[in-house]
């Protein structure tokens, strides 16, 4: 799909592996629907959003370096809906799960989204207006309104507009929750307004979501997935997020589940944080080595993914420093203009092993999204095992060249390994922020694979003390299903 394409058909596809709890994630869905409908008023019309949540199944930690990002869309997600009115006030409310009551709404005047001279507010003039702390469902709900108008998308909010957000993801799962939030607020919001909505548009909306207003990073990758993803497909970004390379659909049979392993959300985004801050240690270094050697050397794009693999190992690797301090680079080099990128003095980074990630994910993500390719031919049961090597593979570079692992984590991709190929599982790993969240699992869909995941659960629960959810299935995103009216 091109990103100036206007969305204009219903495409609800939906992939489900048959049994109890695909039964299960189909009742969820049909009571966060009705939920979010009963917290607005009947009478006027009313429009429902819903995107997706996703699992990243390859190159998302490596986003920032240049890799492409292989994402699938889940069957879980977020439902907003939206209700014009007349009283000139805005309204959101968000409640974590269909039936809990939630928080009271946050309600204000239209006219507190402008600013003095009639513009729209910026994200940081438009904080204030949530007065107690929001979390960060309805601070992306807020800031896909206040962003598509600022675009443009939305002309106005008419008389006032009330919306009501509900979700059925995992609260500490990675999986994108914020993103499904905007997007499903952005496409109910202008469905209820009766404004058009391109792809390019809703991408770029929800990407300053996530950067401007939840002060995460990140590209256009998961925005695009929740957005414009399929069932049944795997959703492929490439470095730019200007043109996406569309959505493949998996081989016949082939299916991602995710499982929710808990973890610490902040602690995991702060340690991401110096993974990136040391890979661009390493990208800035390389470029020293690039203009140190010369005309010899040979031209480069400044992106850690354009670098081949033979090109690393055989010219930069030996080169990066294994270990170095903040202070030390910043003696040398100025420090970086990306705000999520911070080089603090007194940490000492461990450049060469990050940088390494970076590269080697894009080259694993490459790998991949080949294999899927070639298997929906006839190769199909080689083809789906490398494509599980290369998954198990970016699991102990987040462990091992990033840190970003965790025994919960391991434990569950040990279970799938030690089930294996005869149980039709080829491989998983950590995805995400690491630390915890989810692990994504590649596998044929049937009963085996049921049997064998339903084991996982109990032994992981039997080591751990801990559940595990497990989230099947993968419906279209918010932008290809279009709002529904209700």
């Amino acid at each position: 799909m091109k990103l100036d394409q206007p969305v204009t058909a219903v495409r609800a596809a939906t992939l489900a592996l048959p049994g109890g709890r695909w039964a299960a994630a189909a009742e969820r869905h049909a009571r966060l629907a009705a939920d979010v409908l009963d917290r607005v008023l009947p009478g006027a019309p009313r429009f429902v959003g819903r995107a997706p949540g996703r699992l990243d199944v390859l190159g998302g930690s490596a986003e920032c370096s240049g890799s492409l990002v292989l994402n699938v869309p889940v069957a879980d997600g977020v439902c907003a809906a939206a209700q014009a009115r007349g009283d000139g006030m805005l309204s959101v409310s968000y409640a974590a799960a269909p039936g809990t009551d939630g928080a009271p709404p946050y309600v204000f005047p239209l006219q507190q989204l402008h600013d003095r001279g009639g513009g729209v507010v910026e994200p940081a003039g438009a904080r204030p207006l949530l007065s107690r702390p929001a979390g960060s469902m309805v601070s992306a709900a807020l800031g896909a309104v206040v962003e598509a108008l600022r675009a443009g998308v939305l002309p106005g909010l008419g008389g006032g507009v009330s919306f009501s957000l509900g979700s059925t993801l995992p609260e500490a799962c990675d999986v994108a929750g914020e993103m499904a939030a905007a997007a499903a607020t952005l496409v109910a919001a202008c469905a209820v307004m009766g404004a058009g909505l391109d792809a390019g548009g809703a991408v770029n909306i929800c990407r300053r979501v996530q950067n401007d207003w939840l002060g995460r990073p990140g590209g256009s990758a998961d925005a695009g997935c929740v957005l414009l993803g399929e069932g049944g497909t795997l959703s492929r970004w490439p470095f730019d997020g200007s043109t996406p390379s569309g959505n493949m659909t998996l081989p016949e049979g082939a299916a991602f589940v995710g499982f929710d392993c808990g973890g610490d959300a902040e602690a995991a985004w702060a340690r991401n944080e110096r993974v990136r801050s040391a890979a661009y240690m390493g990208r800035t270094l390389i470029a020293r080595i690039l203009e140190h050697d010369g005309a010899g050397s040979t031209a480069w794009d400044g992106r850690l993914s354009s670098i081949s693999l033979a090109d690393y190992v055989e010219r930069f690797r030996d080169r990066l420093p294994t270990k170095m301090k903040g202070a030390d680079f910043l003696r040398r080099f100025a420090a970086p203009e990306d705000p999520f990128l911070r080089i603090e003095p007194e940490v000492t980074y461990k450049v060469r092993s990050r940088t390494e990630h970076h590269i080697y994910e894009h080259a694993r993500a490459v790998e991949f999204n080949e294999c899927l390719s070639a298997a929906v031919g006839k190769q199909t049961q080689p083809k789906l095992c490398e494509a599980g090597e290369l998954m198990l593979a970016s699991h102990w570079s987040y462990g091992q060249r990033c840190g970003l692992g965790s025994a919960d984590a391991d434990v569950l991709v040990n279970l799938v390994r030690a089930q294996g190929t005869a149980a039709d599982l080829y491989g998983a790993k950590l995805s995400g922020r690491g630390c915890g969240g989810t692990v994504v699992v590649l596998l044929r869909d049937g009963e085996r694979a049921r049997q064998a995941l339903d084991a996982i659960c109990a032994e992981y629960q039997a080591r751990t003390g801990s559940e595990t959810r497990v989230l099947y299935g993968s419906t279209a995103g918010a932008l290809a299903a279009g709002a529904q009216p209700a």
